[in-house]
């Protein structure tokens, strides 16, 4: 149950408003980290794969 006085005049920031305003820049970095991360591993990958690949019937023998 609030307070009268808390209604009245709230606080300008609350607790969970601080933790998430501390986190979020820190969340939102790593999935891009990570995001980047794998899509520059799987164009190695891809590349990796095209590149083993025999281009003519000749080069499968």
């Amino acid at each position: 149950m609030l307070t009268t006085a808390w209604v009245k005049s709230p606080p300008t920031v609350t607790l969970p408003m601080l933790v998430s305003l501390v986190l979020s820049p820190f969340f939102l970095a790593g999935a891009l980290f990570l995001t980047f991360r794998r899509r520059r591993l799987l164009i190695e990958r891809a590349g990796a794969q095209t590149a083993e690949r025999p281009r003519s019937a000749k080069e499968h023998q």
